[in-house]
């Protein structure tokens, strides 16, 4: 996961996660994979956290994504939430360079690591309520 192949595109922002805290070999096994657009993910180093990341080859297509798209980002990020604890970023969250990623998480170092131990063990669920007006 070379941020190499990041240049000299824009890069799409996954999630930000503590790499020090996931098992090394169990982390790169399972984002060994593509994201959006089918291009393979990367693990940018951010200090003492690193971002998930992805160059994006055609940011427009981001704008009015379809729904292959989406599900690619729901896919990266379920993924990355059974190996280790993640703050999934918001679908379409991108920076021009992966210099610029890596700022964007050292600007907010002390929050992600806040958020980070706040989330460690648990998980999020959903529950539907239907039903008709009385």
């Amino acid at each position: 996961m070379s941020d190499s192949r990041l240049n000299p595109h824009p890069v799409l922002l996954y999630a930000v996660l503590d790499a020090a805290a996931c098992d090394d070999a169990v982390l790169h096994a399972a984002l060994d994979r593509t994201g959006v657009q089918e291009v393979p993910l990367s693990l940018l180093s951010c200090g003492s956290l690193s971002v998930l990341a992805s160059p994006v080859p055609d940011p427009d297509a981001l704008r009015h994504p379809d729904v292959d798209q989406v599900l690619a980002y729901k896919e990266v990020i379920e993924v990355g939430y059974e190996v280790c604890p993640l703050l999934p970023l918001r679908f379409g969250t991108r920076a021009e360079s992966a210099e610029a990623a890596r700022r964007l998480v050292r600007n907010q170092v002390e929050a992600c690591q806040n958020q980070l131990v706040y989330l460690e063990g648990r998980v999020e669920m959903s529950l539907r309520l239907q039903g008709s007006p009385a």
